[in-house]
């Protein structure tokens, strides 16, 4: 329901109650996993936001349902909200600015990375108990109903506001977790690896952008004129080295190409090294030691893992599991995340941690 003509005189205000409600199911709110969590706005009524949580999950309790947990992100995009609807003097969903516009909006700008997401929004002017007003009103409408009452939402977060009259302007938004990781794991394992070494001569006239390919794994590279000295690691011998330059629409062409043999010796193929050539590759054996990350996942979720932002599509795949070996020097961390697809060439993060090695163990905490 849309606030009343905001231009009636203030007296009319004296007990004012207005609602409006906003759902959205599987809502795309990134294009990544490292979301931004800008625009924090101050909660002027901490004691109100806090009680509509033990108010609204009173009511889920009476039906049957589990409580909604309070989530920061949620709260980051609710309070800003809420300030911009004080300032406006309007209840609207809609935001001013384009980075406004919309709740995924407010959410990509509140770091939250979730999907399935409601809003409920509203104005309350002089009554004895505005949580109970705020959240029986809620209750009383259907939308509003739809979305406390929601069973797949089990996260929420609220903002408030008043504008110069003293009005209150409520909002709350609601997000579920659609799926998260039972159990996650790391321990350490070593591995007989090649230390792989090569100079590449650029005679590009400047520096040109570029894709380095070791065995599959494709890398960007900015080839600069000289010599470039680059080291890598491959689990086994022969390697196939595949150097390329970026030529647009997008493309890549391949300038250089070979192999690294059994015996650790370079071996060029035929290409046409244009402005690329690897002058020498030597690989030397060693002892590599690996972090060995394990998430027990929902086998029903087509989990992506995300290893430092770069997908990683060798990470080892069983029903219910996910696992993926990296390496991390001692004292080092590494950013992980189960991502899922979204069908359109994007990825959401569900779930992310931070793994760092401590000598002879790897300590796991929580990430963004």
């Amino acid at each position: 329901m849309r606030a009343p003509d905001l231009d009636l005189p203030l007296r009319q205000w004296a007990h004012a109650l207005a609602l409006a409600s906003l759902a959205f199911a599987s809502t795309a709110l990134s294009n990544g996993w490292s979301l931004p969590g800008i625009d924090p706005v101050h909660e002027p009524e901490p004691a109100l936001t806090a009680a509509l949580l033990e108010r609204a999950n009173a009511a889920r309790a009476a039906a049957g349902l589990a409580p909604t947990a309070w989530d920061d992100g949620l709260a980051r995009a609710a309070r800003a909200h809420a300030a911009e609807l004080a300032a406006r003097g309007v209840l609207d969903h809609a935001g001013a600015s384009p980075e406004t516009r919309t709740l995924a909006d407010r959410l990509v700008r509140a770091g939250v990375p979730y999907t399935s997401v409601g809003e409920n929004l509203a104005f309350e002017r002089g009554f004895a108990d505005p949580v109970e007003t705020v959240v029986q009103g809620w209750l009383d409408s259907p939308p509003h109903r739809a979305n406390l009452l929601n069973p797949e939402f089990d996260r929420v977060g609220y903002g408030s506001a008043r504008d110069a009259s003293g009005a209150r302007y409520v909002v709350q938004v609601f997000a579920a977790t659609r799926w998260l990781p039972t159990h996650a794991s790391a321990g350490l394992e070593t591995i007989a690896a090649h230390r792989l070494r090569m100079d590449v001569a650029v005679t590009a006239p400047r520096s040109v952008a570029g894709v380095l390919e070791v065995n599959g794994d494709v890398e960007r590279v900015t080839w600069t004129p000289g010599t470039m000295s680059l080291d890598r690691t491959v689990a086994v011998l022969p390697a196939t080295l595949r150097l390329a330059i970026d030529v647009g629409r997008p493309a890549f062409s391949v300038d250089e190409s070979g192999t690294v043999d059994d015996a650790g010796a370079w071996r060029a193929s035929i290409a046409p090294r244009r402005w690329l050539e690897v002058s020498s590759a030597v690989a030397a054996p060693f002892v590599q030691t690996l972090v060995r990350v394990r998430f027990d996942v929902d086998p029903a979720v087509g989990a992506l893992l995300l290893v430092d932002g770069r997908h990683v599509p060798q990470a080892s795949r069983e029903p219910g599991t996910l696992d993926v070996a990296v390496p991390i020097a001692d004292g080092e961390r590494v950013a992980l995340a189960l991502a899922e697809p979204l069908g359109d060439g994007r990825l959401l993060v569900r779930h992310a941690l931070v793994a760092e090695r401590r000598g002879g163990s790897v300590a796991l905490e929580a990430g963004r």
